[in-house]
């Protein structure tokens, strides 16, 4: 299959070629692209997170993503913007996955492994450049020294989410997130990034502390 579509690439590329020859590449391409696209978009929310992870990233490669991070504006220009209610809509799952509204956005109760509880909140953020944002974070513990040494190795191996410190009531506590940018904001990335910082997030807490405080 790679082989074919290498041929017809270098067919189309061909000015030498005839124009019948160029006039089927492209056909061909155009099929392929086609069919590609409808098997991406058919699995943009795989229950399977490695699965859905790599989709995502590979229509955000092809500039048809939908609204994912990284596309450009100019390669979606039909991209609707959701409202928060329409990006939160699919989070909550029977008691799984309880959702509470705050006034700044909603929190998030998830039942992870061994029945332990991560709260994960989004809230729409704006930026010190004034962008819109959609914040996903949680709290994982304090920030000691080994803890962030730790979180800093785990960063590189994060796909959705990276480690930071939050200062809250004068200490300094390791969270989990995202800032996804709002015009690129879909609900199956919000609930993608909300599942993965919710796992990682619990797993960080239980290193740090036995009790299952947050």
């Amino acid at each position: 299959m790679a082989d074919e579509l290498d041929a017809h690439v270098a067919d189309l590329a061909n000015a030498k070629a005839g124009w019948v020859t160029r006039r089927d590449a492209a056909e061909a391409l155009g099929e392929a692209a086609k069919k590609a696209l409808a098997a991406l978009h058919a699995h943009s929310e795989d229950p399977d997170r490695d699965v859905q992870a790599t989709v995502l990233k590979a229509l955000q490669r092809t500039g048809a993503g939908g609204g994912l991070p990284g596309a450009s504006a100019d390669a979606l220009p039909n991209t609707p913007e959701y409202t928060f209610e329409e990006l939160i809509g699919g989070l909550a799952f029977k008691d799984r996955r309880v959702v509470a509204k705050l006034d700044t956005g909603c929190r998030v109760d998830l039942i992870v492994e061994s029945e332990r509880k991560q709260s994960v909140y989004v809230t729409p953020h704006e930026n010190k450049e004034g962008a819109s944002m959609i914040r996903i974070y949680t709290r994982c513990g304090a920030a000691t020294p080994e803890a962030i040494a730790w979180a800093m190795r785990t960063n590189a191996h994060l796909l959705d989410c990276s480690f930071a410190i939050l200062k809250e009531k004068e200490e300094d506590l390791l969270i989990l997130i995202n800032n996804i940018e709002r015009i690129y904001a879909t609900p199956a990335r919000v609930k993608s990034v909300v599942k993965e910082i919710a796992r990682y997030g619990d797993y960080l807490e239980k290193k740090l502390a036995a009790k299952d405080s947050f």
